[in-house]
C-alpha cells in the first residue's frame, strides 16, 4: 500500500463558507493583546466549540477562548505547544474545546501568507480539522478551517510481460490498493461579538483619514520637491549617522526590502536576503515593482496616492541611502551595494521623482 508524505500532499481550496464566532471576552483579550504588541506579532492556542455540521451547510465556529504562547518579532512568531496549555485549560474550564492556533499580523492586513497557508497543511494532515485565526490591530480578521480528505482505491491489474520475437513470456492479475490524500480548507466568514462603539469609532477614524488625505495630496508635490535628507541635522561632518536618526518607520523599511527580494524567506539579515536573492537569478524590475509596491500599500494601509504612503517611500529612499551593512567578502558587499541601488531606483520610479 502506497501512502503519500507530507510534501506531497495536497492543500485545496475549497469555495463553500461556513461561519466562525468571536465572543465578547475573546475580543476583549485580543485587543488588550494587540495593543500590548502593536509592532510584533503574537500567537497561541484558540479554544473554540462547534455547533452545526458541514453537510447541512451549518458549520459554525464558536471562539471563546486564547492561551498566548509567544510574542514574536515584526513579521514572525511561532511556537510548539506546551503542557501549559493543557493546564490553562484544566484552569479554565476549556476541557471541551477543540485547539485551533489564533496569531497576530499586527498593523498589516490579515490574510493567509504562504507560511500560514504551509500551516494549513502541516497542521491539517495530523488532525481531522484545523482552525486558523490571523487578527491586527484595525480589529481585522480572516480564518480558515481545514479537513483530511482520504480516498482509497481498490481493484485488479492485469500484467503480462512481452518477450523476444514478440510472444508474451508471462501473464498475471495483481491486486492492488492505494490511497490518496489531500487537505481542503475553507474561508470562514466571521462575526465579532464586541461593544457597538468599536465599528462606529473605526468608522470614524477611517472617514477622518480619508479627509486628510485629501487635503495632503495638495500640499504633496511641493513637500517632495525638496526631501528630508542628511543635511538638514545639526550634526558634525564627521559624525556617524544611524539610520534610525534619520528614518521614521526603520522596521517597516527593512521588512519591505527583504520581503520584496524574497517574499518566502522567515528571517535573516538583509546582506543574507541579497544573497538568497541572487541565488535564484534574475528576476525583472517589472516583478519587484510590484512586490515593492504591495508591500507598501499593506504597510501604510492606504494607496499610492496617500500621504502615509508618500512617507514611507521617503523612508525607504532614506534607509537605503544609509544603510550600513557589514560584509567581509568585498565582492559580495559590491553585490549588495548593487541589489540596494536597484531597490532604490524602484522606489524613485514607484514615486515618480
Amino acid at each position: 500500500m502506497e501512502n503519500k508524505s507530507n510534501n506531497q500532499i495536497k492543500l485545496v481550496k475549497d469555495e463553500a463558507k461556513y461561519k466562525l464566532t468571536v465572543t465578547k471576552s475573546l475580543e476583549d483579550k485580543i485587543r488588550y493583546l494587540c495593543a500590548m504588541f502593536n509592532d510584533r506579532e503574537y500567537s497561541g492556542a484558540l479554544f473554540y466549540k462547534v455547533d452545526g455540521s458541514f453537510n447541512d451547510g451549518s458549520l459554525n465556529i464558536v471562539c471563546v477562548d486564547f492561551c498566548l504562547c509567544d510574542i514574536g518579532t515584526s513579521t514572525y512568531t511561532e511556537f510548539e505547544t506546551k503542557p501549559e496549555v493543557i493546564t490553562y485549560m484544566c484552569d479554565n474550564d476549556l476541557l471541551d474545546c477543540y485547539i485551533g492556533l489564533l496569531h497576530s499580523h499586527q498593523c498589516m492586513s490579515t490574510f493567509f501568507s504562504g507560511t500560514d497557508t504551509d500551516t494549513l497543511k502541516s497542521e491539517g494532515s495530523s488532525m481531522p480539522h484545523f482552525v486558523s485565526l490571523i487578527v491586527n490591530n484595525k480589529g481585522e480578521y480572516t480564518a480558515a478551517i481545514t479537513s483530511r480528505i482520504t480516498r482509497w482505491f481498490r481493484g485488479t491489474v492485469d500484467e503480462s510481460v512481452d518477450t523476444f520475437g514478440g510472444g508474451t513470456e508471462s501473464s498475471s492479475t495483481v491486486e492492488k490498493s492505494f490511497s490518496d490524500t489531500c487537505i481542503r480548507y475553507n474561508y470562514l466568514d466571521i462575526t465579532v461579538e464586541r461593544d457597538p462603539w468599536f465599528d462606529d469609532i473605526r468608522d470614524k477614524i477611517d472617514s477622518i483619514n480619508r479627509e486628510k488625505e485629501v487635503l495632503n495630496k495638495k500640499d504633496l508635490k511641493m513637500y517632495y520637491d525638496t526631501p528630508v535628507q542628511l543635511k538638514m541635522f545639526d550634526t558634525d561632518e564627521d559624525e556617524d549617522i544611524e539610520v534610525s536618526d534619520v528614518v521614521i518607520n526603520p522596521a517597516a523599511c527593512e521588512r519591505i526590502i527583504k520581503k520584496t527580494l524574497c517574499p518566502d524567506k522567515q528571517n535573516g539579515s538583509i546582506t543574507e536576503y541579497v544573497q538568497e536573492f541572487l541565488k535564484k537569478g534574475k528576476i525583472s524590475d517589472t516583478a519587484l515593482k510590484k512586490r515593492m509596491l504591495a508591500l507598501l500599500k499593506r504597510e501604510c494601509g492606504s494607496d499610492e496616492y496617500s500621504f502615509a504612503f508618500s512617507n514611507l517611500c521617503n523612508d525607504l529612499t532614506l534607509f537605503i541611502e544609509d544603510y550600513d551593512f557589514v560584509c567581509d567578502n568585498k565582492l559580495m558587499a559590491d553585490k549588495v551595494n548593487d541589489v540596494l541601488n536597484r531597490l532604490f531606483d524602484i522606489v524613485i520610479e514607484i514615486m515618480g521623482w
